[in-house]
């Protein structure tokens, strides 16, 4: 899944204009590495889906971008990555994920 940045941003030693999640690729050996490293970062968590660091955590599983590096997009663009793998972690299927559009619950900001 392709998430279109609202900017070019240097993340690491590498620019990116969109951000390529590969969810489909991932195993549950991946999220259940994913869910410990959320939990050693957030050890107070109760409900990690409530979380938008849970949805980073696996942003980064899944792009091999760091996690302190999704901290430094803007809020649009963070939310747009929390989204789409909110999106995707919730979907039963890879047709409802392809039709689901992703919301930008910051509404329209320019």
């Amino acid at each position: 899944m392709i998430v279109k940045l609202s900017k070019e941003y240097s993340l690491g030693s590498k620019k990116y204009k969109e951000i390529n999640l590969d969810l489909e690729e991932m195993t549950g050996l991946t999220l259940i590495e994913a869910e410990r490293e959320y939990y050693t970062r957030n050890k107070n968590s109760m409900i990690k889906e409530l979380e938008y660091g849970w949805y980073l955590t696996v942003a980064s599983e899944s792009s091999g971008i760091k996690y302190g590096d999704f901290l430094k997009l803007n809020a649009r663009d963070c939310v747009k990555i929390v989204n789409a793998v909110r999106v995707f972690l919730q979907s039963t299927d890879s047709e409802e994920i392809e039709e689901a559009e992703v919301v930008e619950t910051l509404g329209s900001i320019e």
